[in-house]
């Protein structure tokens, strides 16, 4: 999709949110120290956590994912999955939860990879 025809159907709404400039800003410096510190913990862009949650999210949306837009609100799913802070339109996933609390959700709908 487009951007004209996803700001058509979506509006200004996700490139004007605080939420999204903040998470792409966030995404940028993770990217800059990655090329200026050689620690393993640092050089990661994602945590362990923030990855299973992508992967949780992509399960969860499969259909959209196919298709690469989301099948109800038509945003781009795999910029969506990426978001910390984006919620599924359809309510199959929320923001992403910090790791101790990933940890209990993971026990708690008996999630694995």
């Amino acid at each position: 999709m487009g951007i004209v025809t996803n700001l058509k159907k979506r509006g200004l709404k996700d490139i004007l949110s605080r939420d999204s400039r903040r998470a792409y800003i966030k995404w940028v410096l993770k990217k800059l120290l990655r090329k200026f510190d050689d620690e393993e913990e640092s050089t990661r862009l994602l945590k362990k956590h923030e990855i299973e949650q992508i992967i949780f999210r992509m399960k969860r949306c499969r259909p959209c994912v196919e298709n690469k837009t989301c099948l109800s609100c038509g945003c781009d799913v795999m910029g969506a999955v990426q978001d910390p802070n984006a919620e599924c339109h359809d309510h199959k996933w929320g923001k992403m939860l910090d790791e101790s609390k990933w940890e209990s959700l993971k026990k708690k709908i008996n999630f694995r990879f």
